[in-house]
């Protein structure tokens, strides 16, 4: 039978892998170690024929492999794979996992399960998606597990299978879905949607001009936050895949991984040094309330000054008070800074605490000439870093297209990494900005901007206030 001979093959091919030539193995150890160990193969699938033909595979593959690479991933992308070259470029993936830390496969395109396994299913295959049978899925198609043996069989310590298939086709309905998988010690899989579930090919979809699926797009977005983890990272994709889908898709995640891994190295800079400002009045951009410090309700608000004690229970409700408390100070910095406190602003480079607190200075026109463009380029610089205060001013310039123009992409997706952080004004325009483009559940986005703001305000209420003057 053919589907015999499409699995002695596969076994001769893991076989091959002990056999490679001395030199190959030199090169592929080489690239290996010059990535710290990382290693990623990428593969997008649009081009099948017909009504099976998809949008979206081939931009998350670039995007999802732009963000692998911007990590130190030793990163392979292919696109519109015959069943041939699909197993070529899984041979290219076991040959570099030998001595990797950790190995990434990502896969967007149709996918599906039959009789018990799932199936990977190339271009040019001949058939029509939903009338393919398990015997042209065997003779045709690319078994899931088979990558993964081949794969784990090199031995690297940590292996993540991201599968974003089950696709909606642009046109025709969708077909069958894949069955959860069970991982193996030292390993990760995950699904861009649940069984009997299936994936959306685009965000526009959802009213956002970007043709990524939500999966690859969320994904890639969380991957790039500093001390991203591929766990955490896949819970905030999560998370926010089935808000925006209302639960219809929800990505399934099972993980064999002995504690978690790191996708790259911090790059966000701690809070800085404090730099004193002398108490002027004047209008506040979305400040807090509270004062600067309970001891001395009239001394200058400090940059990077001790948080006050936190009394929250959980850590995201820790890390809001310390991004609320920290803002504050940044605000009443920026209001009431001089000649001297802007030039040592300056001298700071790119400490990104700095660079937001020069953006509120030119945005208010604070002991300066109002100046909406560098505003914007400081809080931009600040939020490259992944400094949550700045990405929620960032995204509240786009979102409210007053010192640019209006772009709810932008506004989302620099929202949606401060909101990562836990930074409570961050979540409050994200959930505005969802309940005005008509995204998810209007009714909990608004009963979360309630809770979130109930929680604010009695956080705040907690310090007493300042003494008359």
């Amino acid at each position: 039978m053919k589907w015999i001979a499409g699995f002695v093959q596969a076994l001769l091919a893991g076989v091959a892998l002990l056999l490679v030539p001395i030199g190959n193995n030199a090169q592929a150890a080489a690239a290996v170690a010059a990535s710290g160990g990382k290693v990623a193969l990428v593969i997008g699938n649009s081009g099948y024929g017909g009504a099976d033909r998809l949008l979206s595979p081939a931009n998350d593959a670039k995007l999802i492999g732009d963000t692998l690479k911007q990590l130190g991933f030793d990163t392979r992308v292919d696109y519109d794979l015959s069943q041939d070259e699909f197993n070529a470029s899984v041979d290219w993936l076991a040959g570099r996992a030998r001595g990797a830390r950790v190995v990434v496969f990502y896969y967007a395109g149709h996918g599906f399960e039959s009789g018990g396994d799932n199936f990977l299913v190339p271009v040019k295959t001949g058939f029509a998606i939903n009338a393919m049978t398990r015997l042209d899925l065997l003779e045709h198609a690319v078994r899931l597990n088979t990558v993964r043996t081949r794969v784990k069989a090199a031995g690297p310590a940590a292996f993540v299978a991201l599968i974003d298939a089950c696709r909606v086709p642009s046109r025709g309905p969708g077909g069958a879905t894949l069955k959860h998988e069970t991982v193996a010690r030292g390993e990760l899989i995950a699904f861009s949607t649940a069984d009997q579930a299936s994936a959306y090919d685009s965000m526009r979809t959802f009213g956002t001009a970007v043709d990524d699926g939500p999966f690859a797009y969320y994904l890639a977005m969380y991957l790039k936050a500093p001390d991203a983890t591929i766990k955490g990272a896949l819970e905030q994709t999560q998370q926010q895949v089935s808000d925006l889908t209302l639960g219809r898709q929800r990505p399934w995640i099972a993980s064999g991984l002995l504690g978690d891994v790191t996708m790259a190295q911090a790059y966000a800079s701690p809070l800085p040094a404090p730099v004193a400002a002398v108490p002027r009045s004047g209008p506040t951009r979305g400040a807090a309330t509270a004062p600067a410090a309970a001891d001395d309700w009239r001394a200058a608000p400090k940059i990077g000054a001790t948080p006050l004690p936190q009394t929250a229970d959980t850590a995201a409700d820790q890390r809001s008070d310390s991004w609320d408390d920290a803002e504050y100070r940044l605000t009443m910095a920026s209001q009431h800074a001089d000649r001297e406190d802007i030039a040592a602003l300056r001298a700071r480079g790119d400490d990104p605490a700095a660079l937001t607190t020069l953006g509120m200075i030119y945005e208010g026109g604070f002991g300066v000439r109002k100046d909406s463009r560098t505003a914007v380029a400081y809080y931009r610089r600040a939020a490259q870093k992944n400094y949550p205060i700045a990405q929620t001013l960032l995204g509240e310039v786009y979102f409210e297209g007053k010192l640019v123009p209006r772009d709810y992409h932008e506004a989302e997706r620099w929202l949606a990494r401060a909101a990562a952080q836990d930074h409570t004004r961050a979540k409050l325009d994200l959930a505005q900005l969802r309940a005005e483009r008509g995204q998810g559940d209007a009714t909990q986005n608004w009963a979360n901007a309630i809770s979130l703001m109930m929680k604010s305000v009695s956080r705040q209420s907690q310090r007493p206030p300042p003494p008359a003057d």
